[in-house]
């Protein structure tokens, strides 16, 4: 099993901010701004072929201040989960 959780970033002072747990995705140009942070999710996936024995996790840059999660927490939730689960949501507001 593998862990790969990207965190978005946007400028100097989001990427700065990245957990050291997790892999810088850029999110700079913010091309397509209406798309918030599915474009670089969508070009990281034409760009990278998934595989079935990794964790893929795509986080906004408030990652921490909205769930209270750091990146050594979800890994460990993930490992903790990983024969059981197939997908892991983490998300301060269900209803989005």
């Amino acid at each position: 099993m593998e862990i790969k959780i990207h965190q978005i970033y946007y400028d100097k002072k989001t990427k700065e901010d990245i957990d050291p747990a997790f892999i810088p995705l850029n999110n700079e140009n913010m091309m397509g701004k209406e798309w918030y942070e599915f474009l670089p999710i969508l070009k990281y996936f034409k760009e990278n072929k998934p595989h079935k024995d990794i964790w893929y996790g795509f986080l906004s840059p408030k990652f921490k201040a909205k769930t209270g999660l750091d990146g050594k927490e979800i890994k460990q939730i993930i490992k903790e989960n990983d024969q059981r689960a197939s997908v892991l949501l983490a998300s301060p507001e269900w209803d989005q």
